[in-house]
């Protein structure tokens, strides 16, 4: 699971690149947006001859769209928080460019470091510590994994009193806490359900996501 702090606007594209040849694609895929950046070559302190932004619902035409007239990369890194089949979508749009991706991806123990959260409910109290307008949570596992729970803690340690529930018929849960002074509307969803990203734009809730509200998502690949 992961979370990521959503910026508002549009893809971005910068710079001036049709006269260079560019050798290195750099892709951070967080949990609801692409961030990509193209360099002369992978070192530190290099600046961007290109770069944007998508959000995860229109990766699928990045090959027609950002990336149709970049020059084709050489080498390629990226980061992934936000699951398989997310990446395999990408990889799909690199598929016009001779290039094999390679990936770094989260794991439990990583560098002699150990994820030591053996229960949701510590992970969820931690979280609320960190709750800010315009957060978006996106919470991924199997079911039955803890994601309702981890849910119900956090919202309870930021302060809300009533029943927590799933909102897997429902697809979504408003709740009301107090984040620095000021009442904030937390909306727990489930798109366990949804079919596609068409669905869970015609649901009108793309609309929820906004720099007032915070939104906790289970099952965002959908």
């Amino acid at each position: 699971m992961g979370f990521h702090l959503p910026l508002r606007g549009r893809s971005r594209r910068r710079g001036c690149y049709a006269s260079r040849t560019v050798s290195f694609l750099a892709i951070d895929i967080g949990n609801t947006r692409l961030k990509w950046a193209l360099f002369d070559h992978p070192a530190p302190g290099q600046q961007p001859l290109a770069h944007g932004a998508v959000f995860l619902e229109t990766i699928d035409q990045l090959a027609d769209t950002d990336w149709a007239g970049l020059p084709p990369p050489r080498g390629m890194l990226g980061c992934v928080v936000a699951g398989e089949a997310v990446r395999r979508r990408v990889e799909e749009q690199m598929e016009m460019w001779d290039v094999t991706p390679r990936w770094v991806v989260p794991a439990s123990v990583e560098a002699g470091v150990v994820n030591g959260y053996d229960h949701p409910a510590r992970l969820g109290a931690d979280l609320a510590q960190v709750l800010t307008p315009g957060l978006a949570i996106h919470l991924q596992g199997d079911l039955g994994a803890g994601k309702t729970a981890l849910t119900r803690a956090l919202l309870h340690a930021a302060g809300y009193q009533g029943r927590v529930k799933s909102p897997t018929y429902t697809l979504a849960e408003p709740y009301e806490v107090q984040l620095a002074a000021r009442m904030v509307t937390v909306i727990h969803f489930d798109l366990y359900r949804m079919a596609s990203p068409e669905e869970f734009l015609d649901a009108g809730f793309r609309e929820h996501f906004s720099e007032n509200t915070v939104c906790i998502v289970e099952w965002p690949e959908k």
